[in-house]
């Protein structure tokens, strides 16, 4: 449905005015020893989508969900570069994959709702902020970190 644009050595996937997928977006490389090579995802005009994300396996580094409301499947971002994440106006998701990334920033914005896992295991963050989420309904990874503090703000359930 979407291709990059390949500017400045650098592979970069700009949804433009497009507002609602009907399905999923991969974009996922072949496997961790054979990444693709997607650097930049910008989802700037996306406010709903029908299906999962599935990115696994690149070498981003810039990832922007501004005005994404609506997810009706998981987001799967293991194994890139991010170091910053941020999930704006979101308020559930189903499951999410940060395995092996550099994150250091995530900013959950309004999520209050996973259905299922939320996976931030081999990352770099020092301090996690569960701000607004209220339940987990699977599992939540959080080893091989720097964590020194974590606030579970408002979250009452996991699992």
């Amino acid at each position: 449905m979407c291709s990059p644009n390949h500017m400045r050595d650098e592979t970069i996937l700009h949804f433009g005015a497009i507002e609602k997928v009907g399905g999923s977006v991969h974009g996922k490389g072949s496997s961790r020893n054979q990444r693709g090579s997607l650097q930049s995802v910008d989802f700037r005009q996306i406010t709903w989508i029908d299906g999962n994300i599935d990115l696994k396996w690149n070498v981003i580094t810039r990832i922007n969900f501004p005005s994404l409301t609506v997810l009706k499947g998981w987001i799967d971002l293991d194994s890139n570069a991010i170091t910053r994440i941020g999930f704006g106006t979101l308020t559930y998701l189903h499951s999410l994959y940060i395995f092996g990334n550099f994150l250091t920033s995530i900013n959950f914005g309004l999520i209050t709702y996973v259905d299922n896992v939320l996976e931030l295991d081999h990352n770099a963050p020092t301090a996690i902020n569960f701000h607004q989420i209220k339940y987990i309904g699977g599992s939540l990874f959080l080893g091989d970190n720097a964590l020194t503090s974590i606030d579970f703000g408002d979250l009452t359930r996991i699992g």
